[in-house]
Parts: C-alpha cells; structure tokens; sequence
C-alpha cells in the first residue's frame, strides 16, 4: 500500500504539473489549490535586479510556501527581495 501524500505535498505535485508557466500565474493557481484543500500557506510577491544587464529594470516573481515548505516558484525565488506576502486565512 503506497504511503499517503499530506495535502501539501499533493498539490505541489499538481502545481508542478502546470510546467513553465509564469510565475504570478502558477502562484494564484497553487494557492487556490491549497485554499480548498485547506491547507495553510503564503503568497510572497519579490523583485530583483538582472545581474547580468542591471539596466534592463527589475525582474518580479511570486512563490508560494505551505509553512517551510515549497510549493512552486521557490528555486526561482533566490535572490529576490520580497515586497509583499499574503498569508491565508
């Protein structure tokens, strides 16, 4: 008999399997998921300047954790500077 997945672990597979979708986008789908399943987690929303052409402007991305676990975007997230996180409820 396969071990059961935590709600968490469940939906970082499903939100995983969205594939390379931007990052804003695969954020509000994994919380959503999590809403429903009832499952604690935060929104963080960062920015960060492109090392390689600092002039270009700012880079955002949004990841999503479930306590200190990562959901989506976490890898994605090194080196930005959150601005913003939304906790649920």
């Amino acid at each position: 008999k396969p071990p059961r997945l935590s709600a968490s672990s469940s939906a970082a597979g499903a939100i995983r399997s969205l594939g390379s979708r931007p990052g804003l986008p695969q954020a509000l789908v994994a919380a959503w998921l999590l809403r429903r399943m009832g499952v604690p987690h935060a929104v963080h929303l960062g920015l960060r300047r492109p090392s390689d052409t600092p002039d270009r402007g700012l880079e955002a991305h949004a990841w999503v954790l479930s306590g200190t676990v990562p959901v989506t975007g976490v890898k994605e997230a090194v080196g930005m500077t959150p601005v913003a996180t939304f906790v649920s409820a």
